[in-house]
């Protein structure tokens, strides 16, 4: 008898072209698997067609990071997008930065990711200051 699989997390997202329509995502618990390393089942029901997909990783967290750029993949490839509550066009589940590359790749993707989040506070507080002015 086939085990059912238990979802760890799920995450309802709505269509952005037509909010009627929801999609599920789904990741399971990590277990073990082949050669010591962990897997983590994960699917998008309502986007992909068929059994779960997996992750995996030498530990649990690796497994889960793994499911979490197998959904971050499924979204890209299916052109769509979708709103995580008022998010519009935001599911809220991205790529991990690759640890293969090498942590100077890796301090680099998030120095850039850092200094681009500063840049936008800084726009916004020049925003919100002449909103103020404009409103004495």
């Amino acid at each position: 008898m086939e085990k059912k699989q238990k979802w760890f997390v799920t995450r309802i997202l709505q269509d952005a072209a037509n909010p009627d329509v929801e999609v599920e995502v789904q990741i399971g618990f990590p277990e073990p698997w082949e050669g010591g390393l962990l897997r983590c089942a994960f699917r998008v029901e309502g986007l992909t067609v068929g059994d779960e997909d997996y992750g995996y990783g030498a530990d649990a967290l690796q497994a889960i990071n793994g499911a979490q750029d197998g959904i971050a993949k499924q979204f890209r490839e299916s052109g769509r997008r979708f709103n995580w509550g008022e998010l519009k066009g935001e599911t809220g589940v991205r790529r991990q930065i690759p640890i293969f590359l090498g942590p100077k790749f890796a301090d680099s993707i998030e120095a850039h990711i850092e200094a681009s989040i500063e840049e936008f506070a800084k726009e916004a507080e020049k925003k919100v200051a002449a909103l103020e002015e404009k409103n004495r």
